[in-house]
């Protein structure tokens, strides 16, 4: 797996981007070979599954497709910047809400019951470890 740079490149009427590859319904593990991150500034960061064959780019776009090696700083701005981490955060924020309502999360903080507080604790860090996965899986 490998995160990836490249600039969209306009030239007048014509815009030129990735061209991700063809996704295969009956080969569900093909969704996730392919994953636009995030756009900062003019560089548009993608994901691309080692095992993943994407089709023929523009020359306009590999002359800026380059393999990025990840600082702990671009991870941050790109999972800062990224729908798509946005998206998995919200899917952990609806696992931990579809055991526990806010009320609860509240009640468990102020009572402070050592048996229910452990368990909810127990629960969130659940929920975060797949969200954790789930950005790992696209490197980040």
């Amino acid at each position: 797996m490998a995160i990836f740079s490249y600039k969209k490149i306009i030239k007048g009427q014509y815009s030129y981007e990735f061209t991700p590859p063809m996704m295969d319904p009956a080969k569900p593990s093909t969704m996730n070979d392919f994953a636009e991150l995030a756009t900062i500034g003019d560089t548009t960061y993608i994901y691309i599954d080692s095992d993943c064959n994407f089709p023929e780019q523009s020359d306009e776009v590999n002359d800026t497709l380059t393999e990025v090696i990840l600082t702990p700083g671009l991870s941050a701005a790109i999972k800062s910047a990224s729908p798509l981490i946005k998206d998995i955060n919200e899917r952990v924020q609806q696992l931990i809400s579809s055991k526990y309502t806010i009320q609860d999360e509240i009640k468990i903080l102020r009572i402070g019951n050592p048996v229910e507080t452990e368990t909810y604790n127990k629960y969130v860090e659940e929920c975060r470890a797949k969200g954790r996965a789930m950005k790992a899986a696209y490197g980040l």
